[in-house]
């Protein structure tokens, strides 16, 4: 809690700052401090599904695609339906788009 505040941080709000700092993070730092920033974010449970699909295509773009993988599961991991729609949607896309091309060649 921050002095002369009479309660703590609501839940959204965590999630607002942490999503803008991984935004900054992408924009205006490296590789290794965005990643860091993400999985801190994962760590603490305070992601969105938004921020999950965020980090796996920031890996995706660098060529990162097993940790892309792995950031959409253990988004999956975090959510429950309707909400992990977005997610899983996004991970089967990339995962078929990614491994139907070494399938089918």
């Amino acid at each position: 809690m921050i002095h002369g505040l009479s309660r703590p941080f609501s839940f959204s709000f965590l999630c607002q700052v942490w999503s803008l700092y991984a935004d900054l993070e992408e924009s205006f730092g490296t590789f290794k401090s965005t990643k860091a920033v993400y999985d801190r974010v994962l760590d603490l449970k305070i992601a969105t599904p938004q921020i999950v699909i965020n980090y796996g295509l920031f890996l995706k773009e660098h060529n990162y695609f097993e940790e892309a993988f792995r950031a959409y599961e253990k988004g999956i991991s975090l959510f429950k339906w309707p909400n992990v729609f977005d997610i899983w949607n996004t991970y089967l896309t990339e995962f078929l788009e990614r491994y139907l091309r070494t399938i089918c060649t």
